[in-house]
């Protein structure tokens, strides 16, 4: 029988696979369930957090870091769901919390359907160009604020 670790493993390698043949990305395994794709200037985060939450996250790294700090931008990781938000108004994203009974039947969907959205809302970022990073931030920040009452 296949443990966990090992189906959630052959899962990332599957949908994610596309970040090393399209664009020279390096999948490690930091952890269970934690996984850092990297390029000289971007890593993606794919990771299961807290068992029930599964998040993938880009971050600007090496000269796309530089870049952003040299216009005092701050960069640090940010949510594929956050970036999807910005290009499309209409993305409808839902948290599903993951349970234990129906985990392995949802978790390959979940592992595609990111996958897709990292590739229709992050090819620019995949290729280290991360020149909409401060306006995404500033949106998602902006609607924070508004959902939450807070200016």
């Amino acid at each position: 029988m296949t443990s966990f670790s090992d189906e959630f493993d052959r899962l990332v390698r599957t949908h994610y696979k596309f970040l090393c043949d399209e664009y020279g990305f390096e999948i490690e395994k930091v952890k269970d369930e934690h996984y850092v794709a990297k390029t000289e200037n971007v890593k993606v985060y794919i990771e299961l957090e807290r068992g029930i939450n599964f998040v993938v996250g880009i971050e600007p790294t090496g000269e796309s870091a530089n870049s952003l700090l040299r216009q005092n931008i701050l960069p640090r990781r940010i949510g594929v769901v956050i970036v999807a938000q910005y290009y499309d108004s209409d993305f409808d994203y839902k948290s599903e919390r993951i349970f234990e009974k129906r985990f392995i039947s949802n978790l390959p969907n979940k592992l595609e359907r990111w996958s897709l959205v990292l590739q229709k809302y992050c090819i620019e970022m995949l290729d280290g160009d991360f020149s909409d990073y401060d306006s995404i931030i500033k949106k998602a920040t902006e609607s924070w604020n508004k959902k939450h009452g807070t200016q």
